[in-house]
């Protein structure tokens, strides 16, 4: 696989933290084998998605967004995001991490060898999404990360670090659900590569879907994808009666009845949103909350939904 160079910047931020799952950014174009760090790292799905709202509103917070020129930069007419993989850490930090953490990541020092694969692994279920559907197919390339005018490694300690950055159609930016959606299908590999053993020989959506029923996994990522594996097909069929034929509407806070989150800050405008959110009735975005019950046929979802509405 073709490898690239990823650029990180001092304003971004982006230091160690001690996860065992991927983290994602948003990136922007491969030009001339580099691309550019738009946003900071981050595990949350819906964190990714906040940086939309602040690219696509225009609404900045302050305390996080001190880099809001590189989030004006992200690409609207493609997906491009950058997934980033921490396997190990220096002595000095493993010295004051609790011993569960710590063996995790010895057991991730060994992802060097199998890091190609689980990308391959993870296009290979995004293709057969896309090929079913008719949208433009995800391409990835491996990367490296690499700090412009400072030193990425705060007080002195060193990592090891794996990469890669995904290019798809831009409709897995259509919504804030959409993205975390793509999101989960690129954390799965990871998240649960045990139940996806086998995997790359699935040829069809039908049979992919019937393996997320199976999936258990870190990170509830088992759970959302057995739900992914139930309204997959509802959503890609009815696609524009969810979401529209643009990202506006759908990355207005002021379309949403919840505009809160903590790790925002009390002056937030950014809407907690994702796929999971949707697909169990309690997106507070009412007019795509309400289409996705009336598709998804499901009694409870219509009843948490209306509640919503009323409330």
């Amino acid at each position: 696989m073709e490898k690239i160079v990823l650029e990180d910047f001092h304003d971004l931020h982006n230091y160690y933290y001690y996860v065992v799952d991927p983290d994602f950014a948003f990136c922007s174009k491969e030009k001339n084998g580099k691309a550019e760090l738009l946003t900071q790292f981050a595990t949350c799905r819906e964190t990714i998605a906040g940086e939309l709202f602040a690219k696509i509103s225009g609404i900045f917070n302050d305390r996080r967004h001190t880099f809001q020129h590189r989030i004006k930069k992200i690409p609207v007419d493609k997906t491009c995001i950058a997934l980033r993989l921490i396997l190990s850490v220096d002595e000095y930090y493993a010295g004051r991490l609790p011993k569960r953490i710590i063996k995790e990541r010895q057991a991730l020092a060994k992802m060097d060898e199998t890091f190609p694969k689980s990308i391959e692994v993870a296009l290979h279920i995004l293709n057969l999404i896309e090929d079913q559907y008719g949208w433009e197919r995800t391409t990835a390339k491996l990367a490296a990360i690499q700090s412009q005018g400072y030193d990425v490694k705060p007080s002195g300690a060193t990592a090891k670090m794996m990469a890669a950055c995904f290019y798809a159609d831009k409709r897995w930016m259509r919504s804030p659900h959409m993205i975390s959606l793509f999101l989960l299908m690129l954390r799965l590999p990871f998240t649960a590569a045990g139940s996806l053993r086998g995997a790359m020989k699935i040829k069809t959506v039908s049979k992919l879907l019937e393996k997320f029923k199976t999936l258990r996994g870190r990170s509830g990522d088992g759970a959302h994808a057995r739900t992914a594996g139930k309204y997959i097909p509802m959503i890609f069929k009815n696609f524009e009666e969810l979401f529209g034929k643009g990202m506006g509407r759908n990355f207005d806070p002021d379309n949403y009845k919840e505009r809160y989150n903590s790790y925002w800050g009390d002056y937030s405008n950014y809407v907690t949103e994702g796929f999971n959110t949707l697909c169990t009735g309690k997106s507070t975005n009412i007019k795509i909350a309400k289409a996705f019950a009336v598709l998804s046929k499901d009694s409870k979802i219509t009843m948490e939904v209306a509640a919503r509405a009323d409330g």
